[in-house]
This record gives structure tokens, sequence and C-alpha cells, in this order.
């Protein structure tokens, strides 16, 4: 019984921590990015399907133990597919866009149809024996409001059977199926059954008049659901009303979605009225397996303290009848030991067991502390996976769309639009990036200084990182507006084309499309030792889509990022993750000369400008100070004084 509690509590905690690991990476996800996905082979070779597929495989290097991580989707036949998975196109395992996933333990479904996330397995697939953890990821666009609660559904009922007792059958069916009658508010609507002959044949419905007259008793919510309507059935007839849950077509949302439905037997009738949760459209569901087999390994490691305990009072119970047995035989009196067989027993008894209930308690104590930790930790995280997702969302798109919706934009309006943006500490500087090209650029250079950049000129660095005048190329990407220009002046004319890793970006940029960051580099405004990206995002001419005219750019000072005011109670490393496993720190709260002194840490992957960071929360010493654990080692401690104070007054009494 303890052995199975014990097991089941750290089932349950690791579960909880797969679940919480999925939803951070849920989180992440861009959902443009997803809505573009059709899931089928035609995303193959599309840049958003190309770059999900590379986050996923560096997220999946950021959680230890974790074998897969994927989008699925969920068809209108009720077909589970995937849109995406973390492993390379030629592995094996690799499941390619669109792949049917036929079988998904109906849990998957569950996911999908309640839009809450949930644990499965272990269970079997074709790749092997995992467990799974499952998060919905909804559009929060699609989210219903001032939908009808159970509550309202079951009074309907209620009013609709008194309606049928006073008018009767034939007056109540006409106005159950009058969509502007009494039993039709919005998504909320009665509808009804004639269960005669085991059969469930609708008489009414106001919404749907084309499945009146219908049998619908062996008719399934959707194609893997359940048959809702038989379990209608048998509960009405067995207890005359009740409750049940399916998914269906929303009226609302047009798609899939939970419904709760009230019912009452009326005679040979069965009126029926649900109502649907409403949260919205799930554009798919992320999910993070782990090997089965590790898993059980870790339930087996947290039953090794009750087993021990049972070895060693099994030990004890043994020794002890063979000592008390051989005294037994003895002719003689016994020794000084013998007489003491008894009391020995009491105190080892004793000290197993309260060394085992020291154990219990300090685990529990070190479950408390991580527990509040975590979501210290969480909510740590979470603000600096909000900030870079709002960089990306609303600041480095709102600089491309003043570009992209005008033809020009000269200097002092640029200045009028970025005073809003330059408040964000986080952001070394906000450029205008156009591509200027070989045949251009004596009149561009000419233009800018007429616009009030006086001296402008494109150039770029020498191997000894001095400034020459741009070497000649097809194409030149100088910075022209830049905000705020104190503390940036050194970079304005700086070709990005003419240093390999800053090229790199913006023509992945340029060919996928979407915002796009560098590795970490040493920015041109000299910002000492710190490590710096730029992210760029392309805009391209309404009139001709394929033509360049600029890029929008950020200047990230990457400690920027970091919050500073944590008052030792917790440290915070940012690291940028590659799909190989390696990492490469970017910022730390800490010193260089020091480093987080405990073990306790919690990691949340985050997905921007096509890249994976890790955001690393380690508990600092003021976390430690606040919540100490020791009250296992004072009950263990105890424990033992206390065997051994009996063990000895035991022995004083006997003397």
């Amino acid at each position: 019984m303890l052995t199975s509690w014990i097991v089941e509590r750290a089932n349950e905690e690791l579960r909880a921590s797969q679940l919480l690991q999925a939803r951070m990476v849920a989180q992440t996800i861009n959902l443009d990015h997803l809505k573009a996905l059709t899931g089928t082979e035609a995303d193959t070779n599309s840049p958003v399907y190309l770059r999900l597929k590379e986050q996923l495989a560096a997220v999946r290097s950021v959680i230890p133990q974790c074998r897969f991580v994927y989008l699925s989707g969920q068809r209108a036949d009720g077909a589970l597919f995937f849109f995406v998975d973390s492993e390379p196109a030629n592995s094996k395992f690799s499941s390619p866009a669109g792949q049917v996933y036929t079988e998904a333990p109906k849990s998957f479904h569950r996911v999908i149809g309640t839009r809450k996330a949930a644990t499965d397995g272990p269970y079997t697939d074709r790749w092997g024996k995992w467990i799974s953890a499952l998060v919905p990821i909804i559009d929060p666009q699609t989210v219903l409001e001032g939908m009808a609660s159970p509550d309202a559904a079951k009074a309907m009922v209620l009013k609709a059977v008194e309606f049928y007792r006073k008018n009767g059958r034939e007056r109540f069916l006409k106005e159950v199926n009058n969509p502007q009658g009494q039993f039709h508010k919005g998504d909320l609507f009665a509808f009804v059954y004639d269960r005669n002959g085991g059969n469930m044949k609708m008489l009414a419905n106001p919404v749907f008049p084309e499945r009146v007259g219908q049998n619908l008793i062996d008719k399934k919510d959707w194609a893997g659901g359940k048959y809702f309507r038989r379990e209608i059935q048998e509960i009405a007839r067995s207890k005359g009303h009740g409750w049940v849950e399916y998914e269906l077509e929303n009226v609302g949302s047009k798609q899939l979605d939970h419904k709760t439905t009230y019912f009452e037997g009326a005679d040979d009738l069965i009126v029926c009225a649900g109502a649907y949760r409403g949260d919205g459209k799930v554009l798919a569901a992320l999910g993070l397996d782990v090997d089965a087999n590790a898993y059980d390994w870790k339930l087996l490691r947290a039953a090794l303290p009750p087993a021990a305990l049972t070895l060693a009072l099994a030990a004890i119970v043994l020794i002890g009848s063979t000592l008390l047995a051989r005294r037994f035989r003895m002719s003689v009196t016994p020794t000084w030991w013998g007489q003491h067989i008894e009391a020995a027993l009491v105190a080892a008894t004793g000290l197993a067991l309260s060394l085992f209930v020291g154990w219990l308690v300090q685990q529990r104590g070190i479950h408390d502390r991580n527990d509040a930790f975590t979501q210290l930790a969480e909510n740590q995280s979470q603000d600096i996976a909000e900030k870079l997702r709002e960089l990306r969302n609303i600041g480095l798109e709102s600089l491309a769309h003043l570009y992209e919706h005008r033809s020009t934009v000269a200097l002092n309006e640029f200045d009028l639009f970025t005073p809003y943006l330059t408040k964000d500490p986080t952001v070394q500087a906000w450029e205008w990036i156009p591509a200027v090209s070989a045949a251009d650029k004596t009149r561009f250079e000419a233009a800018a200084r007429a616009d009030g950049l006086k001296g402008y000129e494109i150039w770029q660095e020498d191997a000894q990182g001095k400034r020459i005048p741009a070497t000649k190329r097809a194409v030149y990407y100088p910075v022209f507006h830049v905000a705020p220009l104190a503390g940036n002046e050194r970079a304005v004319g700086y070709d990005l084309g003419s240093e390999p890793l800053r090229r790199a970006a913006l023509e992945t940029a340029t060919r996928t499309g979407l915002p796009t960051a560098t590795d970490p580099i040493n920015l041109v405004q000299k910002a000492g030792s710190q490590k710096g990206m730029l992210v760029f995002r392309p805009v391209f001419d309404r009139e001709n889509p394929k033509r360049l005219r600029g890029l929008a750019l950020i200047v990230l000072r990457m400690k920027n990022v970091l919050p500073m005011d944590l008052n030792n109670s917790v440290f915070i490393e940012l690291a940028l993750r590659r799909k190989d496993g390696t990492s490469e720190s970017l910022a730390t709260t800490w010193q260089a000369d020091s480093s987080p002194l405990t073990g306790i840490s919690l990691t949340r992957p985050v997905m921007a400008f096509g890249k994976v960071f890790s955001v690393t929360t380690y508990a600092g010493p003021e976390f430690m100070r606040l919540h100490p654990v020791r009250e296992g080692w004072l009950v263990g401690l105890t424990g033992l004084v206390t065997s051994v104070w009996q063990e000895t007054r035991n022995v004083l009494i006997v003397r």
C-alpha cells in the first residue's frame, strides 16, 4: 500500500512536470505560422513548415528525455494527422506533413474536443511505447463570448417539458421546430427525440431541420467519437433525466466543440438542450512524448525507499526471530546481549521507521519548495517570452507596416513614428535598411544627405574593424533610418550585407518572407562584451511582391532582455539553442565570476525570430532562505534519539 501510494505520487509529479513543459512550448508557437499550414504534403517545402520543423528539433534538445515534439490536427471526419514534427525529414521516425495518425489514443481526440490539456500513456504505436503530454493550441480570435451555460440548457428543458404538459404533443413539436420560437435563443436550442421501439428518431430541431425524421441511434458525434444518443436513451430509461458529454459542431463557430446536454424523458419523448464550451477553434494540439521505459525507471527509483524499508523490517523480523529461537533453546543463562534482544529489535524497528518517516517529511518539504519555485520561475520566464513575442508581433510589425504602406518615408516622418518604440529598453535601435542597387548607390547617398543625414555614405569594416567605403557589389543594405540616433550614430550607413552573419540572416528573411534573427554578434555600436542580435523583417513592393524594398530591423542587446531587479531570489540565463543539442549563453543576471549555487532550476523554450532560446531560472540564495527544508532531518534525528533512549531505558530497567 505504502509503495503504491508513493509511486502514484511520483507518477502525478512526473506527469505534471511533463505537462508544464508541453504548455510552455505551446505558448511560444507563432499562431500566424500555424494558421499558414494546410496539414497536407503541400506544406513540405513551405518556409513556415521548414522553420517550425527546425525550431521543434531545437526545442526537443532543451527538454531532458523528450523524444518527440509535434503539432497534430483533426480533420472534419475526426481523423488525426501531423502538421509537423521534430524529426529530420530523412529519419525513419519522421511523420510527413499530413500523415494520418491511425493509432492515436482516444485521449488525443478528447484533448481537441474538450480544449483541456492532458497526459496519456503508456500506450504503443508504430514508433514505440510512450507517455504523451498534449496541449490544445486555441485561436483566441475565435473564442465565442456570451455562450449559453449548462444551467441555461437545463432551464430550457424544464420549460419545454412544462410547455408539452400544458399544450400537448403536436403544438409542442411545432413550437420547438420554429427557428423563431421560444425554444431557440442564439446558440441555445431545444431538440426532441422519439424513443419508441428503442429508436432515437429526431422529431424537432430548430437549427438542424434536415435531421428531423432521421433515426440517429447509430450515429456517432464524430467519426471516432461515441454513440452519445444511446447514452441519452439509456439514462432517460433508467433515471428519467440526466447529463451527457460529447463533441459536436458548434452552431456559432461551425467547428467541432465540446457540448454538455441536459435531457428529460416525457412520455415517449426525450427533450434535450445543450451548452457548447465555445473556447475557440483548436488550431492544433502540441504533443510531447517521453519514452515509457525511461519513465518507468523513474517510478522504479521512487519505489526504492519504501522497498528498502520493507526489506529492513523483514530483516529485523528474521534476525530477531532467529536470535529469540536460539535463546529459547539455550540451557544456560543468556549473555547480557541475549537478555536484551527485544529491546534491540524495538530500537532497530524504531530507527528504520524514523529514518523512513524523516525521508517522507523531507520529500514533502522538497516538493512544496519546488512547487513554490516553479510558480516563481514560470512567471519570470513567461515575462521574457512575452517580451520577445511583443517585439515580434507589435514593435517589428508596426515598423514594417510603416514602410509597406508608403512609397517613401522621410527622416522626419520616421522620427515622429518611433518615440513610442524607443521606450523599450530591450532594443538598442530600431532601423530601416533599404535595398540599394549598385546603379542607385550614388543617387541614394546624395538623397540621404539632402534629407538631413550629413556626410552620409555607405561603408563597411575592413579586416581590422576600421571604417572604409563599401566595396562594389550588386546590392547594398545600409543602415538608413535609426531610432534613437543617440548612441547609434556609428551604425548609420553601415552596409549589413558586407558581413557574413548579418548577410546570411537578411538573405534568409528575404527568401522566406519571415522575421529572422542573426546568430549572436558584436554590434557595430561597440556594446562592450555584451552579445547582440539583429532581427530582420523583409518589406516587399506592394505593386511587385517579388521586389524587395528593404528590411525593418531591431537591434537587441541580449543582456537587456533579462530583468535586473531580482533581489537574489532567482538567477536567469538566456541561451541560444540549436537543433544539434548545442547551446550558447547570451546573457545572465549574475556576475561572470559567480554562478547559481543551487541545482533547482526551470528551463522554458522560447521560439522567436526563427531561433529557439532557452530561459533557465535558478533558485537564488534569497529564495532558499525563505524556503528551507529541515523538517525531515529533524524528524529523523528525533526518531533516532528516541530509539536510542528507549533502548537505554529498557536496559537500565532490566538491570
